[in-house]
């Protein structure tokens, strides 16, 4: 008889596998009564990475086992088009309640990340100072309590919910001039790029580096062009959550009389406008919600709204606003069984 084993499987003592890092088809196991774990990654809405899943190629860390024995320490997992893959094949064991920890993306220097037993989490020196395709969406996931004999029972996979660590910020400006169109360039602001990591800490983000990045988006070549009446919005930072009274965010708004043809300068003013938040009641991570004041905090978004007013021309101020809300989450899920012919099959 064959099975196809797939996702994360749990070594039993009696059993083991030295499997490849691919789904394959395998003899069933001589040991009667062993079944593979099967997880359904779930991921909030992520901002580095297009879509509302891992995508096929991403790769994560997993630590986790039962009554202390570490049947993954660290061991790299691969998402890809037929589940999820890892280095040899492992069986849960029955009767006995198992606790998993997961950190995305796997890559990170190995002694920068400790995950313990109790699933404390540190990640030690992380850097965000990457942007764009190459920025790091740092999150983590766990699944506790899970007991083998009712997974066993009901063949379903366990739930790895990945949660943000960063916070995420844009910038919208809104055009309120109903004759010109604008643009936008050498948006400039300068923050902490380098600090540790400690799940278990409030706030979890300390011993933020003294050294700070100023990062620069849209230069004159290049820049974030908005039509009259109308908004557009920056691409978005990943950013360590940090004090933000301090901060401030500087651009340039330019106005042009004949944007079809090249255009004529006929307005350019430099901004420059504090990013502190004030007093903000936010979501924690443990269903509750938290008072913070200027500071930008774990797994929050922050939308910066200036408006530019149609008398901008002839000296009226724009104004500058913020929203805050927690990061979108989907429930988005992939889960795979086998079918009659022992092929994967997507279970949405």
């Amino acid at each position: 008889m064959k099975q196809l084993y797939t996702l994360y499987s749990i070594l039993c003592p009696a059993v083991l596998c030295l499997a490849a890092c691919t789904t394959i088809v395998v003899d069933e196991p001589p040991v009667d009564g062993l079944v593979s774990i099967g997880f359904s990654p779930q991921a909030e809405t992520r901002a580095a990475v297009t879509g509302t899943e891992l995508p096929n190629g991403s790769r994560f860390n997993v630590w986790g086992g039962y009554g202390g024995n570490n049947v993954f320490s660290g061991r790299e997992v691969t998402k890809t088009a037929n589940g999820c893959t890892y280095q040899g094949t492992e069986y849960w064991m029955p009767g006995q309640t198992y606790n998993f920890y997961a950190v995305y993306p796997a890559g990170l220097k190995a002694d920068a990340v400790a995950v313990t037993d109790e699933g404390t989490v540190t990640v030690s020196g992380f850097d965000c100072s990457a942007t764009g395709d190459a920025a790091v969406d740092l999150m983590t996931a766990s699944a506790t309590s899970v007991l083998a004999d009712r997974v066993i029972n009901s063949q379903s996979a366990v739930g790895l919910k990945f949660r943000h660590l960063l916070s995420l910020l844009t910038f919208t400006f809104e055009n309120k001039l109903a004759s010109h169109s604008i643009d936008v360039t050498n948006l400039r602001l300068t923050i902490a790029v380098k600090a540790d990591y400690l799940s278990t800490s409030s706030p979890s983000w300390m011993n933020h580096a003294s050294d700070r990045k100023e990062f620069a988006f849209y230069p004159a070549e290049a820049p974030l062009g908005v039509a009259n009446s109308v908004s557009a919005t920056s691409a978005p930072l990943l950013v360590i959550p940090q004090e933000n009274a301090g901060i401030i965010v500087t651009f340039t708004v330019n106005i042009r009389e004949a944007y079809a043809d090249g255009g004529s300068l006929v307005f350019s003013k430099r901004y420059a406008v504090p990013l502190a938040t004030g007093e903000q009641t936010v979501a924690d991570r443990n269903g509750g919600s938290v008072v913070v004041e200027d500071q930008w905090y774990t797994g929050c978004r922050y939308n910066y709204k200036a408006v530019i007013p149609e008398n901008v021309m002839d000296g009226q101020d724009i104004t500058l606003t913020v929203s805050i809300k927690d990061w979108d989450i989907e429930d988005t899920s992939v889960s795979w069984d086998d079918d009659d012919e022992g092929n994967a099959v997507n279970n949405p």
